[in-house]
C-alpha cells in the first residue's frame, strides 16, 4: 500500500462542468494551473507528481511534462546546476512545479494529423482524397497539433 497517494483529474474546457471551448493551448494552460495547484496544496511536502494521459490526453500530458522539464532546466541554468533542484525553488522559498516523477501515456499518438489518418471517423474520408496535396493541405488546417513525438523527446 502506498501512503499519501492522491489523484487529481480535471475536465477539459467545454466538457463536464467546465466552461469554454477546448484547444491545445487552453488545455495545456489548464493542466499547468492544475499542476501548480497541486504544488500549492502540498507546499510543505514537495510532492512527486506522476503525469498520466490517455488518448487525446497524451497530447496534454506530454506538453505539460515538456513545460515542466523546460522550466526546471531553465531554473538550473540560472543557478548553475544542470536540471535545477527537484522539489524546491532555487531561492529556497518552497516547492516549485518541478520535473514530473514520471510520465505515463496510455494509447498515445505521434501527432494529431497522423492520428486523423488512422481514426475511424476520418480515415475513410482521407483515404478517398488520396495522398495528394489536397489531403496534406486539409490536415495542415487542423487547429491543434498535439505533437507528442516532439514533446516527449524533450522530457
Amino acid at each position: 500500500m502506498l501512503p499519501d497517494v492522491h489523484v487529481v483529474t480535471i475536465d477539459y474546457r467545454g466538457f463536464g462542468e467546465s466552461e469554454g471551448s477546448p484547444s491545445e493551448e487552453g488545455l495545456v494552460e489548464d493542466a499547468i494551473a492544475a499542476h501548480q495547484w497541486v504544488h500549492e496544496q502540498c507546499a510543505a511536502s514537495s510532492p512527486e507528481v506522476v503525469i498520466y494521459g490517455q488518448s487525446l490526453g497524451t497530447g496534454v500530458a506530454t506538453r505539460l511534462a515538456k513545460h515542466l522539464c523546460d522550466r526546471a532546466s531553465d531554473q538550473g541554468d540560472r543557478a548553475g546546476t544542470k536540471g535545477g533542484r527537484r522539489g524546491t525553488d532555487l531561492r529556497g522559498q518552497g516547492p516549485t512545479a518541478a520535473m514530473p516523477a514520471a510520465l505515463i501515456l496510455d494509447a498515445p499518438f505521434t501527432c494529431l494529423q497522423e492520428a486523423a489518418l488512422h481514426h475511424s471517423l476520418t480515415r475513410g474520408i482521407l483515404r478517398l482524397l488520396g495522398p495528394g496535396p489536397f489531403r496534406a493541405w486539409l490536415l495542415s488546417r487542423l487547429p491543434d497539433n498535439f505533437d507528442n513525438e516532439k514533446n516527449v523527446v524533450a522530457v
